[in-house]
């Protein structure tokens, strides 16, 4: 675990791994297991546990800005290259890839949050957030989308000197598109 949280009272002088040390030596007490569980939590982003400084240290994602009822445990392992791109306006948080031009889009998981209810959870779209059909899937299956976004990563070559592969995005999602 990193010490990227601050070290609180009364252990302010001691790292992380000092603490788990006197711990496991023995030594340890109740107080200082509560500081390491802080501390991971803080190392998550679990803005509750955070104290005022830690708060300024590490200001909340546009996601939980722009979305104060989005539970952020319910969002899945954005894949690499996306970053947070969420706005107050849009109905669920997004994440963009600018080089493969996708928008990922995670809706709430609690149905009743969303705004079409019988929608689907999760939608990958062109960057502008247009469904075009060329770059659009709409399902609530998480594995889908990482396989979609595999697939456009693999024929845009994105990141490879690579010629383009011969595999199809049918071919990883296993359908007939």
């Amino acid at each position: 675990m990193s010490d990227s949280a601050f070290k609180a009272a009364p252990f302010a002088g001691y790292t992380t791994a000092q603490l788990q040390e006197s711990i496991d030596s023995g030594r340890g007490n109740p107080v200082m297991t509560a500081e390491i569980i802080r501390r991971g939590k803080v190392a998550a982003g679990d803005r509750s546990v955070m104290t005022d400084g830690e708060k300024l240290r590490y200001p909340p994602p546009p996601c939980a800005v722009a979305f104060k009822d989005f539970n952020p445990v319910t969002l899945p392992a954005i894949p690499a290259g996306f970053v947070d791109s969420s706005w107050k306006n849009d109905i669920c948080p997004s994440f963009s890839n600018e080089a493969l031009n996708l928008k990922i889009w995670v809706d709430f998981e609690d149905t009743a949050l969303r705004e079409f209810a019988d929608g689907t959870r999760f939608h990958v779209t062109d960057l502008d957030g247009c469904t075009s059909g060329v770059n659009d899937l709409d399902t609530d299956s998480w594995d889908e989308v990482l396989a979609f976004v595999e697939g456009i990563r693999l024929s845009e070559n994105v990141g490879s000197g690579f010629s383009k592969p011969t595999t199809t995005l049918g071919d990883i999602l296993g359908k007939d598109l």
